[in-house]
This record gives structure tokens, sequence and C-alpha cells, in this order.
């Protein structure tokens, strides 16, 4: 019965900050940007090579992250180290999510460059935002905490991007995607995300840590060696790895990809709007639902059936 309980605080704040990050995936990876990039800021380029750059772009932010991820996840397991990862990567994402409201036309390279840095900082952000679960609910509740968050962050993100597609129907479409509109539009997905933030920078506290040895960084490479010689005696973790490798990097590839690649096959900028907003929204009570067939199911079980439709569709 006790698990029956309403969210505490600190759960609500992790669902919350979930609300506030995803608007950057909508507006700034799948839906606006990779348009504006497209339309605006790579003007005068031919629209293959203009995709092509897109995605090396978002390659770029996966390996640098790739890179770091390890370092930085032996690192954050001190004590408070956690909370200070997590904010310095929300910084970085929020500060360059403003700076690509001044992109203008033809500036392409400066547009792909501050790209990369915003969603650095969304990923890395993500990486103690993840890790946080375990400190602010229990074991038994973090299929229902996690799906939560996703079911909300699906649905809250649509706020911001109706507010971007408001002002952007609003200018009208006539004479091409309305520069001015859609910078601002940058300015209220910044916006939205810090906001929402709050609560997560005030009450998430790092409860499980390590105890900080004289030398960190030499400790944690040290701690990292240690994994990556015993991972394959840890059958479950590493089989989870490398099934994860591959599928994250295929689902990221159709997010961030499909809009660039909708606009070279003649899509028009509404029609793929609305597209994406239909899915966000219907996207609401299927990950609600899989929250509670978690508690009749396995998760490996809604997870293969999860990739079987996808892989199907």
């Amino acid at each position: 019965m006790a698990e029956k309980q309403s969210l505490s605080r600190d759960e609500k704040s992790w669902i919350l900050y979930d609300v506030g990050n995803s608007a950057f995936v909508l507006v700034m990876v799948t839906a606006i940007m990779p348009i504006y990039f497209k339309d605006v800021a790579a003007q005068g380029l031919p629209s293959a090579v203009s995709t092509a750059h897109w995605g090396f772009a978002n390659s770029a932010a996966a390996l640098v992250l790739a890179v770091l991820a390890p370092m930085l996840g032996t690192l954050a397991d001190y004590r408070d180290s956690k909370k200070r990862f997590f904010l310095f990567f929300l910084a970085i994402g929020l500060i360059f999510t403003l700076a690509l409201s001044f992109i203008t036309v033809g500036q392409w390279l400066l547009c792909l460059l501050l790209f990369v840095c915003a969603r650095v900082g969304w990923a890395g952000a993500n990486i103690f935002y993840d890790a946080f679960l375990v400190d602010v609910t229990t074991r038994q509740r973090m299929d229902m905490v996690s799906a939560k968050g996703y079911a909300l962050g699906y649905i809250g993100s649509v706020i911001p991007f109706i507010v971007v597609i408001v002002l952007i129907l609003a200018a009208g479409l006539d004479s091409g995607l309305p520069v001015k509109q859609v910078r601002f539009g940058f300015v209220v997905v910044a916006l939205w995300w810090f906001i929402l933030s709050i609560p997560a920078i005030r009450n998430m506290k790092q409860v499980h840590f390590l105890p900080v040895p004289k030398s960190p960084v030499i400790s944690s490479f040290q701690r990292l060696a240690a994994t990556f010689r015993n991972i394959k005696e840890h059958r479950q973790p590493f089989l989870f790895l490398v099934a994860y490798f591959f599928y994250i990097d295929g689902v990221g590839t159709i997010i961030s990809m499909s809009t660039a690649y909708g606009r070279d096959l003649g899509f028009g900028v509404t029609l793929l709007i609305v597209v994406l907003l239909f899915i966000q929204i219907i996207a609401f009570p299927c990950t609600l639902l899989y929250g509670k067939l978690s508690e009749k199911f396995t998760t490996k079980s809604l997870l293969m059936t999860g990739i079987c439709i996808y892989c199907l569709v």
C-alpha cells in the first residue's frame, strides 16, 4: 500500500525537469531548428548539403558526449559531484540555446557550432538528471516515476511548441519561415526549460555517493579502467550497454534527422509541424500506459515489444 502514495517533492521535481528539457528536443532538435537551419541559416547551400551538415553536427554532439560520459560518470559518483555536473551542463545548454536566437540568414557554420554546444549541454545535463532517479525515489517506484516523467515531458513540451507555432503562423509562411518569430521561439524554449528546472535545482540531492579520495581524477580513471576490465564478467550490464548502443543511436538519428529529411522530400513546414504535434500528443497516453503495464509485465518484455513495433513501422 505504501507504494501507492502520492508523488514526493523530490519525485515531482525530477518529473518537472523532464517537462522542461523535453521542449529542447522537440523544438531545437526535431521540429523547428532543423527547418530554420535548412531554410534560413543554410540558405544558399544545396538542400542535400545542408542536410548532411545537420547530420554531421548531431553526430559531433553525440561523439563529444560518448567520449566524455564515462569519465564524467565516475567523477559524479563522489559526494555532491552529481549536482555540480548537472548544473554545469544545464547552464551550457541554456546559454547556447539563447545564443541560437541571434543566428540569421547564411550563418550556417556558426549555427551548427552553437547547436552542437547546446545539444552537448542538454545531453550532459540529462546524464546526471537520469542518474538522480535513484536518489529521488525507491527501487519499487522507479518505473512509475520514470514513466510519468516521460509522459508529462511529451505533453508538457507541446506548450512551448504551440507558442512557437502560433508565432510562426501569425507571421505567415507566404514569404518563407519568419526569422524574428522563430528566433524569439528559441528564447521561449530556453525560458521554459530554465523555469521548470528550478525545482530540480533546489530539491534534488545526491543520496548515494562515494567518499571523495585524495586524488579524485586519478581514482576515477582507475575505477573506470577496472570497470572496463571486469564488464564482461557482469553479463546483464554488458549486454544492456551493447544493446543500448545500437538502439539509442538509431532512435536518435530518426529524431534528429526526420524533419530535415522531410524538407528534402518536399513536405511543407505546416505539414511537418502538424505531424510532430500529433506525435507528441499521442505519446502522452501511450507512455502512461507503458508505466501501468510495467506493474504487470517485465520491463524487458515491454521493451522488446516496443522495439518490435518500432522496427515494423
